[in-house]
């Protein structure tokens, strides 16, 4: 019989002892998921204020796209990782 994991079966002896060893590998995913949040978020917003500065033929969108895709992705960001929901 193989050693196989499954979801109902219980909890191996690390797991019982060490709270958190289950997740102990996702701190470098959490933190590269939170830089790309942060990065999508400042350039898709700052996209959007960039074609409606030249759609518009203004120069006030581009940093308000930039302003407010930074806010949203901390917003999400913190949602996300913060400790107390």
């Amino acid at each position: 019989m193989s050693a196989e994991h499954r979801p109902d079966a219980p909890a191996t002896d690390v797991e019982q002892r060490v709270p958190g060893a289950a997740d102990a590998g996702t701190a470098r995913g959490d933190g590269i998921t939170a830089v790309s949040h942060l990065l999508a978020g400042i350039g898709f917003y700052g996209a959007l204020g960039w074609l409606a500065d030249r759609l518009l033929h203004a120069t006030v969108f581009l940093p308000i796209g930039l302003v407010v895709g930074t806010a949203a992705a901390v917003y999400l960001i913190i949602k996300r990782f913060g400790g107390d929901e």
